[in-house]
C-alpha cells in the first residue's frame, strides 16, 4: 500500500488496527486526533504457565522522551512491522479520535530509543514468572511505575490501562482501575503501590522486583505479603533486582487479588550501630552473636574469621531481617570450628553506606575437640617415677589408681588437674614387683585408662 490512510478510533474501550504499509511505522509520528500515544501489542511467547501470549503495554513517556513498556520476551518498539496489529484507544475516552498513517511514517531503520538506557528516570519494574516443579521460570506478565515530577499521582491519560491476558495478570491497581504502566511523582514521604494478581494456579511463582535510579533517593521499600509470613516484609534492593518466590495453595487467601503491595518511605541514614556481639563455646561448636541498631537499607551481615586476629575470611552470610525503625538481634554458629584459638567479627553490608566493622572477639576451645586420653612416658618403668601425659581434660580434681592384672589396688593419688593437657608425675613404692599395672584416671565424667611394666 501507499499513500494515506485514515482508521477511525472508538470512544470506549479499545479499538484493533494493523500497520498498513510493507515497511515498519514509528508509531510516534503518527497523526493522532483523540488518540493516546500508547498501544497494546502482543507476544505470543509470555503467558506463563499457560504458555499462551500476553499483551506489551507501550506508552510514551513526555520527561524521558522516549516510550515505557512493560516486560516483554522479544523486542517490542515504537516502530512496528508491517501487518503487525495493536491496540489503541481515544485519549479522553468520551469521544472517538481517528489516525492517519502517512508515507512519511514508514521508518526501515528500525532504531529504538526505548531500549536505551535513561538515566535519572526512577522506575521499579514488577515481573511475575510461573515456576515449573523442575525449578525452570516463564515470564507470564509486569507492571511498570516510573517516578517524575511532571506526573501526577491521580490515574489520566499518561497511566496506560491494563488488557487482561489469558492467563496470570499482574496489575497496579489505582482508583478501581487496573494499570499496566502508571506515572506517579517522585516519592518524598510514603507512598505504596497495590498490586492485583488474578489467574493463579496452584504452584510456585515468583516476583522478580527491579529499581532503577532509586538507590539515592534515601528510600526503602518491603514487600507485603498478606498471605505468608515467610515473604511478608521482604526488604527491596533498591539498586538492582529482588526475587521473591512464592506459592499459591488451596487456600483462597492465597490468590487473593490483593495479596501484594510494596511500601515506600523515606529513611535517616545512619550507620549501623552494633549494640553487641560476642563468641562463646557450645560443646564442640562456636556460637557468634550479635545485636545490631540503625540496621535500615542493610542488605547483609558477613561473619568473618581468623586463626591470627589480622586476616580474616568470609565465614558465613546472614541475610538482614526487616525491623524498622527498631533493634535486630542475629546469630550463627561455627559447626567446623577445630581446636585452638579463633576470631571472629562482623561485616555489615548496605546498599547506600560503606561496610561496617564489629570488634574483634575471641574464643579459646584449645583441647575441646582432641581426643581426651592419658600416656605414661616410656611405658616401661625402670625406677619408681612415673611420668603421666594427661591429654584435653577440663581443669579439676581427679582420682589416680594403680592396679596389678589381678585387679588389686596397688596405689592412690589425687591429681589436681589445671586443664588442657599436662604432665604429672607420681612416685610407686620400691617394693611394688615387676609386672604389668593398670593406670586409671576418673573424675570429671570422665574415666581413662593406660598401661605401664615396671622392670
Amino acid at each position: 500500500n501507499t499513500g494515506n490512510f485514515a482508521v477511525n478510533i472508538n470512544a470506549l474501550n479499545t479499538t484493533l488496527i494493523g500497520n498498513p504499509y510493507p515497511s515498519p511505522i514509528d508509531f510516534h509520528t503518527i497523526t493522532k486526533n483523540n488518540v493516546n500515544d500508547k498501544f497494546y501489542i502482543w507476544d505470543p511467547q509470555m503467558g506463563g504457565s499457560n504458555g499462551v501470549g500476553a499483551y506489551v503495554t507501550m506508552i510514551w513517556n513526555s520527561s524521558s522522551k522516549t516510550y515505557d513498556a512493560t516486560t516483554s520476551t522479544r523486542l517490542v518498539s515504537r516502530y512496528i512491522p508491517s501487518g503487525e496489529a495493536f491496540f489503541i484507544e481515544s485519549l479522553d475516552g468520551i469521544n472517538p479520535g481517528n489516525l492517519t498513517f502517512k508515507e512519511t511514517d514508514k521508518n526501515n531503520a528500525g532504531s529504538d530509543q526505548l531500549f536505551r538506557p535513561v538515566y535519572g528516570n526512577e522506575k521499579i519494574r514488577i515481573n511475575l514468572f510461573a515456576v515449573k516443579p523442575d525449578g525452570t521460570a516463564s515470564f507470564s506478565d509486569g507492571v511498570l511505575t516510573t517516578y517524575d515530577n511532571n506526573n501526577v499521582n491521580a490515574v489520566d491519560k499518561n497511566d496506560a490501562n491494563k488488557l487482561i491476558n489469558i492467563g496470570e495478570n499482574i496489575c497496579i491497581g489505582r482508583e478501581d482501575k487496573n494499570l499496566a504502566i502508571e506515572r506517579r511523582q517522585t516519592i518524598d514521604g510514603n507512598d505504596t503501590t497495590f498490586l492485583n494478581v488474578y489467574k493463579l494456579k496452584q504452584q510456585n511463582y515468583k516476583l522478580q522486583i527491579t529499581t532503577e535510579s532509586m538507590i539515592n533517593s534515601s528510600l526503602y521499600a518491603i514487600l507485603k505479603d498478606n498471605f505468608s509470613g515467610a515473604t511478608n516484609n521482604t526488604v527491596l534492593n533498591m539498586g538492582g533486582i529482588t526475587d521473591i518466590v512464592f506459592n499459591v495453595t488451596a487456600d483462597p487467601a492465597s490468590y487473593a487479588v490483593n495479596r501484594f503491595s510494596i511500601v515506600f518511605a523515606k529513611q535517616v541514614i545512619l550507620p549501623v550501630t552494633f549494640i553487641s556481639v560476642k563468641a562463646y563455646r557450645v560443646q564442640k561448636n562456636i556460637s557468634v552473636e550479635w545485636k545490631t541498631a540503625n540496621h535500615l537499607n542493610i542488605k547483609e551481615y558477613e561473619v568473618q574469621h581468623s586463626s591470627n586476629g589480622i586476616n580474616f575470611t568470609k565465614a558465613a552470610t546472614i541475610k538482614t531481617m526487616v525491623n524498622i525503625g527498631g533493634n535486630a538481634a542475629y546469630s550463627w554458629l561455627d559447626v567446623n570450628a577445630v581446636q585452638g584459638i579463633h576470631y571472629y567479627r562482623i561485616k555489615s553490608s548496605s546498599f547506600k553506606e560503606k561496610d561496617h566493622y564489629s570488634s574483634i572477639m575471641k574464643v579459646d576451645i584449645s583441647g575441646i575437640n582432641a581426643e581426651k586420653n592419658i600416656v605414661v612416658y616410656g611405658n616401661i618403668i625402670k625406677d619408681n617415677n612415673v611420668t603421666l601425659q594427661i591429654n584435653h581434660l577440663e581443669k579439676g580434681i581427679y582420682s589416680l589408681q594403680l592396679y596389678s592384672m589381678d585387679g588389686q589396688l596397688i596405689k592412690s593419688f589425687s591429681v589436681n588437674h589445671a586443664g588442657g593437657s599436662a604432665a604429672q608425675t607420681f612416685t610407686i613404692n620400691q617394693y611394688v614387683a615387676r609386672g604389668k599395672y593398670k593406670v586409671q584416671l576418673s573424675g570429671k565424667s570422665v574415666n581413662l585408662t593406660t598401661w605401664l611394666i615396671k622392670e
